[in-house]
């Protein structure tokens, strides 16, 4: 045996393929063409769809009772999951915002007494306020340091 052998026998697998693929779909556009064929595959199409809806239907059914997870209960399932991950980014993002306030708040604060740090956070807030005004609804604290926060309206 020669090593063209190999090649030969995979060329004529190839054209022999190649021939009955050919073949395959002559018979398959003749049948194609005969208009009963074309008939009874439309009416069995139609009874399939009808079995597949009733398998649906048995399905759901039997999940109730064997507690297992439905198609639908598996694409809710999902949504909820992409919502989660939607406030989980939002809450992330908050975090980064806090995180940043408290840093600037650290580079106010120096190591000094208790006092002065107090209206250093007094100083700082009434800067912050004057940067960015209170909407309604957010939480301002008073302009007394230690006394309770008010929400609503600014307080002027």
């Amino acid at each position: 045996m020669s090593q063209d052998d190999p090649v030969d026998i995979y060329e004529a697998l190839k054209k022999m393929g190649f021939k009955l693929e050919q073949q395959m779909n002559e018979l398959i556009q003749k049948q194609l063409d005969r208009e009963d064929v074309i008939r009874q595959v439309n009416i069995s199409g139609k009874l399939y769809g009808n079995m597949m809806k009733k398998l649906q239907d048995y399905t759901e059914t039997l999940s109730v009772y064997l507690n297992f997870p439905t198609k639908k209960d598996v694409a809710n399932t999902a949504k909820l999951v992409m919502q989660t991950e939607e406030k989980v980014d939002g809450l992330d993002e908050q975090l980064v915002r806090l995180t940043t306030s408290v840093d600037e708040l650290k580079q106010w604060i120096p190591s000094k007494k208790l006092d002065e740090a107090g209206r250093d956070i007094q100083h700082f807030l009434l800067y912050r306020e004057q940067q960015e005004p209170n909407e309604p609804g957010k939480v301002r604290l008073s302009s007394s340091f230690g006394q309770d926060t008010k929400i609503g309206k600014r307080q002027d």
